[in-house]
């Protein structure tokens, strides 16, 4: 499977070793087709099972989400052992606000964009652990789009320690993107 993405961030295999995604085979080729959606410099901070209920005929179903560094990637399997994979995303900069829903008896994130909502269950998080990560990166797009593209790098530096310090990104990108920081002092 780490061949199939060529440049993808070792973000990806990290985020699915560390989430022990398994199961149906319907999974498995979500997390093969995976690796070739994601752009060259897109960073997953999240991989997880999940269910959702989507706008528009695809309804309800299985699916396998991806929080990245800039949208929600959500990729679908349909079709017989979910040999086709159908793919959403919701980009950040088009989030208008989240929250937790409850439907049916069981409560949801809901993702809100100005073209719809999807309702969102991750396994293994809570409703409000989905909607606490999603408003957190939202936050961290907002402050970066913000910024001034030539900070100190010094201060950049230490902004990436509190993300490292935070979990957001691993020792291994801290160091990587440290050193290139370190370049432009």
């Amino acid at each position: 499977m780490r061949g199939t993405g060529g440049n993808v961030s070792e973000s990806f295999f990290k985020c699915v070793e560390a989430a022990d995604i398994g199961g149906s085979r319907d999974i498995r080729v979500a997390l093969e087709t995976a690796p070739s959606l994601l752009k060259t410099d897109e960073v997953v901070l999240e991989a997880r099972r999940g269910g959702a209920i989507l706008p528009g005929p695809s309804g309800m179903g299985g699916l396998l989400v991806l929080l990245t560094d800039s949208r929600i990637l959500m990729l679908i399997p349909s079709g017989w052992g979910g040999k086709n994979i159908e793919t959403m995303e919701i980009p950040f900069k088009t989030v208008t606000s989240v929250g937790v829903t409850r439907m049916s008896g069981s409560s949801y994130a809901d993702v809100n964009t100005p073209d719809g909502h999807v309702l969102l269950s991750l396994y293994g998080l809570e409703p409000q652990e989905v909607v606490t990560r999603i408003q957190w990166l939202i936050d961290q797009m907002s402050e970066a789009s913000t910024a001034t593209p030539t900070a100190d790098p010094l201060d950049r530096l230490k902004k990436l320690s509190e993300l490292r310090d935070q979990g957001v990104v691993s020792e291994e990108e801290y160091q990587e993107k440290r050193r290139v920081l370190l370049d432009e002092v």
